[in-house]
């Protein structure tokens, strides 16, 4: 599932959260993905999810899916990825890297599929 979004995003189809007004909301898809990374974070709270829309509004990360367990799955380039884990970690949120590379990824897919 992640991998479809990733396909996704790569299109210029993002699939963004649908009460976000974000810059990212309205920029293009992010490139080149080989520099991202997809990590899951939990949110504890309307405060901590404020705190994630703040990051994705200042173009440091981006939101592409959630669950209801509380779970935010965002988008980071690498080069934005210190910033976005020292806001975490100040707030106490968990996170945990669920794709470490993901052009990586994605060309591995389209691999597969030509």
């Amino acid at each position: 599932m992640l991998l479809a979004a990733i396909m996704c995003l790569r299109r210029g189809r993002g699939n963004h959260h649908p009460t976000s007004n974000s810059k990212a909301q309205a920029k293009s898809t992010i490139y080149p993905l080989t520099l991202h990374q997809i990590i899951r974070v939990k949110v504890g709270s309307k405060e901590d999810y404020k705190g994630i829309l703040a990051l994705e509004s200042d173009d440091l990360l981006e939101i592409f899916s959630e669950d209801r367990s509380g779970h935010v799955d965002v988008l980071i380039a690498t080069r934005n990825l210190a910033k976005c884990q020292k806001h975490f970690k100040s707030r106490g949120l968990k996170y945990a890297v669920i794709m470490d590379n993901v052009g990586e990824e994605v060309d591995r897919s389209d691999d597969r599929h030509s």
